[in-house]
């Protein structure tokens, strides 16, 4: 009971820090607010858990007051990290038209905006015909002949029809997507070849460079087995290993990262029970085996496995923020190899094998709590959970399963 309320106590700790770091911690990032008489206000900029279409939270020292403003009551703000840019812009929509933010993706002679509610809405404004709208909602048109169907996307007649001056684009305006990569290329192709006079510039985040971590940790877990009706006590061994995590892999989103790593543990003594209506076991020490007869009144054998495994993680793990103290989540497959053990059991019952099994597959989750020393190394907390199972075994009654809870502390270089 002690070693379940020492993995109780240690969850409940990590669930505490992430409850107040996800609650306390706003993510800010650096930038600067443009006012309407075009003065330039340098600061912190809120950029996760706000509609940055809908309002920007704004503060000039990353400790001061925070001051909201709507569409309209400023110019423009950016961020400086990625360069995302937002402008006051007065915009076609449903009803008519309304001042919102609208994300500046290029800008030029042609410049092409950005905006999202439940709909991704794409905007494409010249001298000569204003602003124009180039998404539409999708709507069910009734034919001549009945038929009902979806109104077809007209968004690559307003971009010839806007571009007439520059005929060469059409057939790459016939091959696009309604995306940002798309527009922004077409957008960007017809400034350099018609609007030689303004330079375009284009405010797409630029993609990151993968970056690899290198990781080395260590702690303790808390595991029991089920084999068939035969199930053990729950025992806390130790466990060592490194990780590699890579950075900017996925989306060049430096918040989620692929991690791998290989981890070392050692199975040791445990309590094996049985169920009533299994009587006998094969125990194996060493070369031989012994019968050990199991009666009503006994379901109990002592066991010591003395197995060692290695242990190949594959995760996913997304991070909440680029704070300083951040928590995280993770998830993936957990591959285990049995290196060596020296006691091997079966039942006589169910003697599907007689070793412990080669390769135990399974998943794992994780719950983290990461504190930045520098903008590289930091000191990270886990706590983990895996299920795992031998395959080998067509039956799952009779595989060997493994439930492990698992709490380690590591240091990345």
């Amino acid at each position: 009971m002690k070693k379940i309320s020492f993995v109780v106590k240690c969850l409940s700790f990590c669930c505490l820090c992430l409850w107040q770091t996800v609650n306390a911690s706003e993510k800010f990032s650096q930038g600067y607010v443009i006012t309407l008489t075009n003065d330039t206000l340098k600061g912190y900029i809120q950029q996760y858990k706000v509609n940055l279409f809908a309002k920007c939270r704004f503060k000039k020292e990353i400790n001061g007051t925070v001051k909201e403003y709507s569409p309209g009551q400023i110019h423009s703000f950016r961020f400086m990290k990625d360069g995302k840019f937002f402008v006051s812009k007065n915009a076609p929509t449903d009803d008519g038209s309304k001042i919102l933010f609208l994300e500046f993706l290029v800008k030029g002679g042609a410049s092409m905006y950005y905006y999202k509610d439940d709909m991704d809405h794409f905007y494409l404004e010249t001298a000569k015909n204003g602003m124009v709208e180039l998404s539409q909602r999708p709507q069910i048109v009734t034919r001549a002949d009945g038929v009902n169907q979806y109104r077809q996307n007209i968004y690559t007649g307003k971009l010839k029809s806007i571009m007439a001056d520059c005929p060469d684009l059409f057939p790459e305006i016939d091959k696009s997507y309604l995306s940002h990569s798309d527009m922004i290329k077409i957008t960007k192709e017809y400034n350099d070849r018609v609007c030689t006079s303004e330079q375009c510039v284009v405010f797409e985040q630029k993609l990151k460079h993968i970056k690899f971590d290198f990781s080395i940790m260590g702690g303790v877990a808390l595991n029991h087995f089920k084999y068939c009706s035969v199930s053990t006590d729950s025992k806390i061994s130790p466990q060592i290993g490194c990780r590699l995590s890579v950075a900017n892999l996925f989306f060049s989103n430096e918040l989620m990262t692929f991690q791998t790593g290989l981890f070392v543990q050692k199975f040791g003594s445990y309590t094996l029970n049985f169920d009533p209506e299994v009587y006998n076991i094969w125990y194996k020490n060493g070369n031989l085996y012994d019968y050990i007869f199991i009666n009503q009144n006994n379901h109990k054998v002592s066991s010591k496995l003395n197995v060692l495994v290695f242990k190949v993680p594959i995760m996913v793990n997304y991070v909440f923020s680029n704070a300083k103290l951040a928590p995280y989540i993770g998830a993936g497959i957990m591959n285990t190899f049995t290196k060596s053990n020296n006691i091997d059991f079966y039942t006589t019952n169910y003697s599907v094998s007689d070793h412990f099994p080669s390769y135990l597959v399974g998943v794992e989750a994780l719950l983290g709590l990461r504190y930045k020393l520098t903008p590289k190394h930091n000191i990270f907390s886990e706590v983990t959970y895996e299920y795992s199972k031998d395959l080998n075994n067509v039956d799952g009654y009779n595989s060997l399963k493994n439930y492990s809870c698992a709490f380690v502390i590591g240091y990345t270089f």
